[in-house]
C-alpha cells in the first residue's frame, strides 16, 4: 500500500516524544500492562480514546516545559494481537513476536517475575515533580481498571543521579548520556532523513513509529569498587585509570582515548578534540592497537566509531541501509540499598540489526579486532561458564604497545527486559477508525 506524505509539522505532531529529544525529567515510571480478556473492539476503543484524548501522549512537536509531564505509550506483539491489529509488517523479525526472554540467549535464572509474565503494553511517564507523576499514574490506571482493560500491572521507577556539577551520572559515578547519534545538525536543524532511515519505522498510514527496548541492569557497587582496586594493584596504575578502562571514559566524562588522567578534561589544547569525541565526530583511528582505550571498554564495544561497521552496509541481507547506532534513553533506578542499577531504554528501526547486533559485539572476544583475547564487555558482557577464563587485555601504560591480562568479574546483572513498538498518533487514530468501521458494518448488516 502506498504511504501518504506528511509535512514536517505533521510529522512531529504525530511522532511520540522522547525519541528525538532525550527525556531529561528527574522521575520516570515504566508501567507494564497486561490486558484483560475484554474484546478487541473494546480494547481498541478505550485505548485510542485514552491516549488520543483523556491522557493524550506527548508528541515531538510539544514544547517541553520544566513543569510538564511527558507520557508515551507502547505496544508489544502480544498487545497488537489482543487488539486484533494488522501485524503483517512485524512478522519479518521473529524476535519481536517471541519477546526478549524467549529470543535472547541471556542468563535468565535471576530475571525478576515481572519480566517473566506477558506484557501487552507499556506506559512511560516522566516528570520533574514526583507528586505530578504519581497523580497522572493513578488517574490512568484507575481509568483503565474502571473500563475493565487490565489484568496485571507492574512498574519500574527511575530517578536521575547527578554529580557536583549537576550532570547526569549512573551508580558507579560515571557521566551518563553524553554521546548520541547526530540526528541534529550543527545548525540545530533536525536531520529528518537520517532519523527516518535509521531510527523510525514508516507505517502504512503515513506516520512513523519506532521499536523500543527496555532492560533492567542491577549494579553491584561494592563489587565494582573491589574489582577496580584489584585491577589497579595488579597493573600498578591508579584506580581512576583502571575504572576508565572498564568504561572508556573517566568519571568526569574525559575520553580515555585522549588522555590518561581525568584532570586533562580542563586542558585548553584538548577542548576541541573532547567536543568532537562527545559529538561522535572523532573515531578511534589513532588507537588501532587499543593502547589508549582498550577494545573491550564499554563505550568502544557499544560504539566502535568505525564507519564501515556502523553504516549497516556490511550485511548482504539488509534491505535498507542505516546506522547500527541506537537512540539511548536510559535512567538509573534505586529500589533499595542493595538494589540499584540502570533502566536501559532505546529506540531503533530494527531490533535485530541494531540492538541485538550490539549485544553480539558485546560478547565477542575478537571484536572489533581480529586478535584473540580482546575480551567481552566488562560491564554488561553475558555471564557464561567461560566468563572467568576470558583474559581481557588491559593497558598498564597509556599509549604504549603493551597489554596485561585480567578477568573482570560480574558487577552488573540483567534482571529482565522486553520489546515494544512505539506507534505514531496516526496509528492510534487508525485503531479508533477501525472500530468505527466495524460498528458501521454491524449497523449495515442489521
Amino acid at each position: 500500500m502506498p504511504t501518504k506524505k506528511t509535512s514536517s509539522v505533521s510529522f512531529l505532531q504525530t511522532l511520540q516524544a522522547n525519541i528525538i529529544h532525550p527525556n531529561d525529567k528527574h522521575y520516570n515510571r515504566c508501567v507494564f500492562l497486561q490486558f484483560s480478556n475484554a474484546s478487541s473492539d473494546i480494547l481498541r476503543t478505550i485505548l485510542a480514546d485514552a491516549f488520543l484524548c483523556k491522557f493524550r501522549v506527548t508528541t515531538a512537536a510539544d514544547i517541553p516545559q520544566k513543569e510538564s509531564l511527558i507520557s508515551s505509550f507502547f505496544l508489544s506483539y502480544t498487545g497488537m494481537k489482543k487488539l486484533e491489529l494488522d501485524t503483517t509488517s512485524f512478522e519479518e523479525y521473529n524476535g519481536f513476536r517471541l519477546g526478549m526472554m524467549q529470543n535472547l540467549n541471556e542468563k535468565q535464572s535471576n530475571w525478576e517475575q515481572k519480566y517473566r509474565i506477558r506484557k501487552d503494553a507499556m506506559l512511560l511517564l516522566a516528570s520533574n515533580n514526583k507528586a505530578q507523576l504519581e497523580e497522572a499514574y493513578q488517574a490512568i490506571i484507575v481509568h483503565l481498571k474502571k473500563e475493565g482493560l487490565l489484568e496485571t500491572i507492574e512498574f519500574e521507577d527511575g530517578e536521575r543521579l547527578y554529580n557536583e556539577e549537576g550532570q547526569h551520572i549512573e551508580h558507579f559515578g560515571f557521566r551518563d548520556g553524553i554521546t548520541h547519534p547526530a540526528i541534529w545538525r550543527v545548525d540545530k536543524i533536525l536531520d529528518v532523513d537520517y532519523l527516518k532511515k535509521s531510527f523510525l519505522v514508516e507505517e502504512t498510514n503515513g506516520g512513523y513509529g519506532s521499536f523500543f527496548v527496555i532492560q533492567k541492569y542491577q549494579q553491584d557497587i561494592s563489587a565494582f569498587e573491589q574489582k577496580i582496586d584489584q585491577l589497579a594493584n595488579e597493573l600498578g596504575i591508579s584506580p581512576a585509570f583502571a575504572a576508565a578502562q572498564v568504561v572508556g571514559r573517566f568519571k568526569n566524562g574525559m575520553p580515555l582515548l585522549l588522555a590518561d588522567t581525568p584532570e586533562a578534561k580542563t586542558h585548553p589544547e584538548l577542548q576541541t578534540a573532547i567536543q568532537a569525541f562527545d559529538a561522535n565526530q572523532l573515531d578511534y583511528a589513532a588507537d588501532k592497537h587499543g593502547t589508549k582505550c582498550p577494545f573491550h571498554a564499554h563505550i568502544r564495544k557499544m560504539n566502535p566509531r568505525d564507519k564501515l561497521l556502523m553504516s549497516g552496509n556490511f550485511h548482504p541481507d539488509f534491505k535498507k541501509k542505516f546506522t547500527l547506532e541506537i537512540l539511548r534513553r536510559s535512567i538509573p533506578y534505586t529500589g533499595s540499598e542493595e538494589d540499584k542499577g540502570m533502566l536501559f531504554m532505546s529506540y531503533q528501526c530494527d531490533i535485530r540489526r541494531q540492538f541485538e547486533q550490539l549485544l553480539k559485539w558485546r560478547d565477542k572476544d575478537t571484536f572489533p579486532n581480529r586478535e584473540i583475547g580482546i575480551g567481552i564487555d566488562p560491564l554488561i558482557g553475558t555471564t557464561s561458564p567461560s566468563r572467568e577464563t576470558l583474559q581481557s587485555k588491559w593497558v598498564p601504560t597509556w599509549g604504549k604497545k603493551e597489554h596485561q591480562v585480567f578477568s573482570f568479574a560480574d558487577v552488573v546483572e540483567l534482571k529482565g527486559g522486553a520489546y515494544f513498538y512505539c506507534p505514531s498518533l496516526l496509528f492510534l487514530e487508525r485503531m479508533k477508525q477501525i472500530e468505527n468501521e466495524e460498528r458501521g458494518k454491524k449497523a449495515y448488516r442489521k
